[in-house]
């Protein structure tokens, strides 16, 4: 009896081994994960929202490439990127007309609910 005794113990020991070793690997991680985290927020201290709204802009980044700009330099190149994404609507005139008579006779319907109009 006392050699099934001692296997049942050597097995709730090699349990116990690897339920204790897991805690110890969770436990280490976890603490990694904290101070990781904590040393990324403490970076820069956030600026009230009133502060941000008082600050003068000087300089810019260019959305292309990143790089810093001054701030007519960023002016000029916002105005390019306006001009060049204007584009002309591509509809054929006929269908052009008949959404304005759309909106034309809707309008009226809606101010002058008594005039007959289908």
């Amino acid at each position: 009896m006392a050699p099934s005794h001692l296997l049942r113990l050597l097995k709730r020991i090699e349990v116990n081994k690897w339920a204790i070793g897991m805690f110890l690997l969770t436990f280490i991680s976890m603490g990694n994960t904290r101070v990781q985290a904590a040393e990324a927020t403490t970076t820069e201290p956030d600026l009230p929202e009133e502060v941000l709204r008082s600050e003068i802009l000087l300089d810019g980044r260019s959305p292309f490439d990143g790089k810093r700009l001054t701030a007519t330099e960023y002016a000029e190149l916002q105005q390019e990127i306006e001009k060049a994404n204007v584009v002309e609507p591509q509809i054929a005139l006929k269908i052009r007309r008949l959404v304005g008579m759309i909106k034309l006779r809707k309008f009226i319907k809606r101010v002058l609910p008594i005039v007959p109009i289908k």
